[in-house]
């Protein structure tokens, strides 16, 4: 296989994954700082991580998670701090858990 047909085969995900940056460069313009809560419905558990974060799949939008709404398996969404952050889970994600991504805030 050559390089040119990886290229090609993957670039519908490449166009995506430029698409939802723009989208959160967008939302970073708005905001001071901005992170992405992970909501992952099979776990009943919310994790906030900072923009950053090695831990956040590339790209993090997808048919199942999208950008700023629930899917079929959860969603992620920006949020500004912290409590906004919660804010957000306790009203996508009612009777789930919230935690700080451990290696976003220092705790690996």
């Amino acid at each position: 296989m050559s390089i040119g047909k990886l290229h090609f085969r993957s670039f519908g995900r490449v166009e995506i994954w430029r698409k939802q940056s723009d989208q959160l460069r967008a939302l970073a313009t708005k905001r001071m700082r901005v992170m992405l809560l992970n909501i992952d419905k099979p776990l009943r558990m919310s994790t906030l991580h900072e923009t950053g974060c090695a831990y956040i799949p590339k790209p993090h939008g997808t048919p199942s998670k999208p950008l700023e709404q629930l899917g079929r398996e959860g969603g992620w969404f920006a949020a500004s701090s912290e409590s906004a952050g919660k804010a957000i889970a306790n009203r996508e994600l009612p009777d789930g858990a919230f935690k700080l991504c451990n290696y976003c805030w220092g705790r690996i």
